[in-house]
C-alpha cells in the first residue's frame, strides 16, 4: 500500500495519497490490536474489515478517471489482487469474507460504467460484466476451498475419533491380555508346580512318563502364552532391551548343553563350534538373544527327522570397539520352499497349513525373533533348500566388554536336604488353595514357617498383629483387598513396614510390574513360579541392601 501511495503521488499527482495511506494503516492497526473473543468485538472486526477494504479500494476511482489506460489496468489488477488475497486468507471465515469482499466487488462492478460515462456506456457495461464473471469465479473458488477445508476438518475429527477408538481398543486388548495372563498362569502355576514336585519323587517308569508329558504339554501352553504377550509388548513398544556384559562363549556352550540332549533324544547328532577369534565378553541382552537362539534351535529340532543340527558362533570385526556376532543354526531337516521364505517372519505364518497339524506351534516364534533382533539393530537371515535343510543366521552388532565383577555365589540347594538349611518366617497372601499348597511345598526344604492368608485385608491384619516376618509373599489379584493396596497399607507403618515383600503375579505386563514396585514391593516373582527362583528370593531377602528387581524363570541360555 505504501508503494501504491507513492506511485499515485508521483505519476498521477493524487494529493490525497498520503491521507489515504495513513487512514488505511490506522484501520489495519486497529484490526491487529482488536481482541475478537467476544460477540461485540466480532462485530467490530466486521465493521473495521469492511472499512479497511473500502478505504483500500478507494483510489481505483481516481485511477479510472484520471490515469488513462494505465490507470484502468492498474486499478483492475489492484482490486482483483485484493480479492484473490481475501480468497486465500479468509478460509474458514465465511461471513468475514463476504463483509470484506463487498466493497471490492462494488468497486469492480460500479466504477467501469460510471467512469466510462454515457458516451462509452457499452464499454462500461462490458467491463462490469467481466468484473462480475471474475468475482463469480473467485466466489466459486473460495467456496470450493471452503468445502475442502470443511472436509479436512471432518476428516481430522474422524481421524481423532478413530484414534480414540484405537486407543480404547488397545487398552481393552491390554486389559484382556492381563486378565487372560492371570487366569491362565494362576492354574498353570499349580499344574507346573505339582509336576515339578512329582518329578522329584520316586515314580514308576510309566508314572514318570506321564508326569513328563504333563510338564511338556504345560510348557508348550506357557510358550504360546508368552509368545502372545511378547508380541503385544513389542507392538506397544514396551519390550525392554537390557545390554549387560555377557560371556558369549559360555552362552553358546550353555545353549548346546540344553539342546544336545533334546536332539539326541530324536536320534540327531548335535554339533557346536565357536570361532577362534570370538570375543569372550560383549554387551548384549542375554535373555532376548537366548530367546531367539532358543526359538531357532527349537525349530531345528522340530523340523529335522534325521541327520544333524549345528550351532556356530562366528565373529565379524567392525571397529576397535565393536563386532558383529553371527549365531548360525543349521539343520538337515525338511527345508523351506523358495516362495515360502518371505512369509516366514510374518506373525501366525508357517510354511503351509499342514505344518501346524504335523508339528504344532502358532507361527509367532520367528516373527517375534526378528522383531527383537530389529530392536537390537540386528537381523535374521535364512538360507534353505526344500528337502535339504535350512540355515538361520542371527547377526547382532555388539560392543566388546570387560568381565563383570562376580557376585558371591550361593551354594546349590539340595532338593531333599536331611535338615532345613535356614528358617524363614513367611507371610503368604494367596487366594488360590492349590497355589498356597504349591508355595508351601516349594519352601518346605528350607524349613520355612508359613502364615497363609487368603486376601489383602487378612494380609494387612497379619502384618500388623505384632509378629515380625522375614519375607512377605503377596499375590496381586485377590478378593476383598488386592495385593497393591495391601502392600501400600503394610508399608505405611507397623513392625513389618520394612519387611522384604515380593509380588506373586500372573500379570507379567510392564504396567502391572511398575505398579507393584511403586506400591512398595521389593521384587516380582512371575507365575508359574519356579521353585529355584522362589527359594533364591526368600534366601536373599535377608541380605543387606536388597534391591527391587524382577524375578522370573531364567532364559534358556542361562539354565543348565
Amino acid at each position: 500500500m505504501a508503494v501504491i501511495a507513492a506511485l499515485l503521488w508521483q505519476f498521477s499527482a493524487w494529493r490525497w495519497a498520503p491521507v489515504w495511506w495513513s487512514l488505511y494503516c490506522a484501520l489495519q492497526l486497529a484490526l491487529v490490536r482488536l481482541d475478537a473473543s467476544g460477540a461485540s468485538a466480532r462485530r467490530w472486526v466486521y465493521i473495521l474489515s469492511f472499512a479497511s477494504y473500502a478505504v483500500s479500494g478507494f483510489p481505483c476511482w481516481h485511477m479510472w478517471r484520471h490515469a488513462g489506460d494505465l490507470g484502468i489496468a492498474a486499478s483492475t489488477m489492484f482490486l482483483c489482487g485484493m480479492l484473490v488475497q481475501l480468497v486465500v486468507s479468509s478460509l474458514g471465515a465465511r461471513r468475514l469474507f463476504w463483509v470484506s469482499a463487498a466493497p471490492l466487488i462494488g468497486y469492480l462492478t460500479l466504477i467501469p460504467p460510471l467512469a466510462f460515462g454515457a458516451d462509452r456506456l457499452a464499454e462500461g457495461v462490458a467491463a462490469m460484466i467481466c468484473a462480475l464473471l471474475f468475482t463469480g469465479y473467485l466466489a466459486k473458488l473460495w467456496r470450493a476451498q471452503q468445502r475442502a477445508l470443511e472436509a479436512m476438518d471432518e476428516a481430522r475429527v474422524r481421524a481423532e475419533d478413530l484414534q480414540r477408538d484405537a486407543e480404547a481398543a488397545n487398552r481393552a486388548k491390554t486389559d484382556f491380555l492381563a486378565v487372560m495372563s492371570h487366569e491362565i498362569r494362576t492354574p498353570m502355576n499349580a499344574v507346573l508346580g505339582a509336576a515339578d514336585l512329582l518329578k522329584r519323587s520316586r515314580l514308576e517308569t510309566a508314572q514318570a512318563e506321564h508326569v513328563e508329558m504333563l510338564a511338556a504339554a504345560s510348557q508348550s501352553l506357557m510358550q504360546i502364552l508368552n509368545d502372545v504377550l511378547d508380541l503385544s509388548k513389542i507392538e506397544a513398544g514396551k519390550l525392554a532391551i537390557d545390554m549387560t556384559p555377557t560371556d558369549v562363549q559360555a552362552f553358546v556352550r550353555r545353549c548346546a548343553a540344553v539342546w544336545a540332549p533334546r536332539a539326541q533324544d530324536k536320534g540327531l547328532a548335535f554339533h557346536f563350534s565357536i570361532a577362534a577369534d570370538a570375543p569372550q565378553y560383549v554387551l548384549m541382552d542375554a535373555t532376548r538373544v537366548g530367546q531367539i537362539v532358543f526359538n531357532l534351535l527349537s525349530n531345528a529340532v522340530k523340523f529335522t527327522a534325521s541327520g544333524s543340527i549345528s550351532l556356530r558362533l562366528n565373529v565379524e570385526p567392525m571397529t576397535d570397539e565393536t563386532c558383529r556376532l553371527k549365531f548360525e543354526v543349521m539343520d538337515t531337516g525338511i527345508g523351506i520352499a523358495p516362495g515360502v521364505v518371505a512369509r516366514l517372519f510374518t506373525a501366525f505364518e508357517q510354511a503351509d497349513n499342514s505344518i501346524s497339524r504335523r508339528f504344532g506351534g502358532t507361527g509367532l516364534g520367528l516373527s517375534i525373533s526378528r522383531k527383537i533382533a530389529d530392536m537390537m539393530e540386528g537381523d535374521i537371515e535364512v538360507a534353505s533348500a526344500e528337502g535339504h535343510g535350512s540355515t538361520f543366521t542371527l547377526a547382532l552388532p555388539c560392543r566388546y566388554a570387560q568381565a563383570p565383577h562376580k557376585a558371591e555365589e550361593r551354594p546349590e540347594l539340595d532338593e531333599t536336604p536331611s535338615q532345613p538349611l535356614v528358617s524363614r518366617r513367611i507371610l503368604l497372601a494367596e487366594d488360590n488353595p492349590a497355589n498356597q499348597r504349591i508355595v508351601e511345598l516349594f519352601l518346605a526344604p528350607i524349613g520355612a514357617s508359613l502364615t497363609v492368608v487368603s486376601d489383602g485385608a487378612e494380609a494387612v491384619a497379619a502384618a500388623n498383629s505384632g509378629q515380625r516376618f522375614d519375607v512377605i509373599l503377596m499375590d496381586i489379584q485377590m478378593p476383598v483387598m488386592d495385593g497393591i493396596e495391601a502392600a501400600r497399607r503394610i508399608r505405611a507403618g507397623g513392625v513389618n513396614a520394612a519387611t522384604p515383600m515380593f509380588a506373586l503375579t500372573a500379570n507379567v505386563l510392564q504396567h502391572a510390574e511398575d505398579e507393584a514396585l511403586i506400591a512398595g514391593m521389593n521384587g516380582i516373582i512371575a507365575k508359574p513360579i519356579d521353585a529355584r527362583q522362589l527359594i533364591a528370593a526368600v534366601l536373599g531377602a535377608g541380605d543387606a541392601g536388597l534391591n527391587r528387581h524382577h524375578i522370573e524363570p531364567e532364559p534358556i541360555a542361562s539354565v543348565v
